[in-house]
């Protein structure tokens, strides 16, 4: 807000408060309330949609940034739980289509079909084969994994043809329920098929659909603008300066990934809120 009132002086010369910008962040939040609104709708009709976490404060106290996308939309939202409640309320009663995501339990149950983020998953086997006293079981298991997501990666690439794709399938999970039932002895290369047996199928979901990707990074990118405005801020001081934040970025990072000028967006939505 400091820097805002040092820019509004610079650049117009105008004396603001920083008292006075918050305000008018609040009312901004009313004005948009039904677009943050019709943009939930939409994540819900949303045939492919991501969803990931990340910290987030609010007078010092940690919480949770939210996000649910889709190519063209993004909606955070600020929670004082990490826990499951809060993508059920996000998503609805009978969510639809495929969500993809990394492995946090939260999302485990949510009555749809998940497509489990492969890159988390080779994020983890990676860092563990490649500790000093890494085992000769994990490394294997690692190169294992990479050669699989770069097979799944061709397949997905290619146009869809339901009978290969059901072979494709069946094929890539037997190989998983083979990693899942090995006798493994090293505890890193345990740590690892454990994560395999949790998500199982839910690794393969991209196989059955078109167009759904094996990873979880377009959520990633799009929780980079919190983490931002995170480490500028260091959060919230309030519930309702949380709640202000998380409105304003949704309907701004939406309107910037849909067709147009972000501003004249705004400026439509505002005058056709009047």
């Amino acid at each position: 807000l400091k820097k805002i009132k040092e820019l509004i002086k610079e650049q117009y010369n105008l004396e603001i408060t920083t008292g006075a910008i918050q305000n008018t962040l609040h009312c901004l939040k009313k004005k948009f309330g039904k677009k943050y609104q019709d943009f939930i709708k939409e994540i819900r009709k949303s045939k492919v949609k991501h969803a990931d976490e990340t910290g987030w404060r609010i007078e010092g106290e940690n919480v949770w940034c939210w996000l649910f996308a889709d190519e063209k939309t993004s909606i955070y939202t600020i929670e004082e739980t990490r826990g499951k409640g809060v993508p059920e309320e996000m998503l609805g009663e009978h969510p639809q289509g495929v969500l993809v995501r990394d492995d946090y339990p939260a999302y485990k149950k949510l009555p749809m079909e998940q497509q489990s983020c492969w890159a988390h998953l080779l994020r983890v086997s990676h860092e563990l084969s490649k500790k000093e006293k890494s085992s000769l079981e994990v490394k294997k298991l690692h190169n294992e994994l990479v050669i699989m997501f770069s097979e799944l990666s061709k397949i997905i690439q290619q146009p869809y043809i339901k009978t290969e794709r059901e072979k494709f399938y069946k094929n890539y999970t037997k190989q998983l329920v083979l990693i899942s039932n090995k006798i493994y002895r090293s505890s890193d290369a345990k740590e690892i098929q454990t994560r395999i047996t949790n998500q199982n199928i839910n690794l393969i979901t991209a196989l059955k659909h078109s167009n759904i990707p094996l990873t979880n990074n377009h959520a990633e990118r799009g929780l980079r603008h919190p983490v931002v405005m995170r480490k500028i801020s260091g959060g919230s001081r309030s519930d309702k300066g949380a709640d202000t934040t998380a409105k304003l970025l949704s309907v701004m990072q939406t309107m910037k990934m849909q067709d147009g000028n972000l501003l004249d967006n705004m400026v439509d939505v505002l005058q056709k809120g009047k």
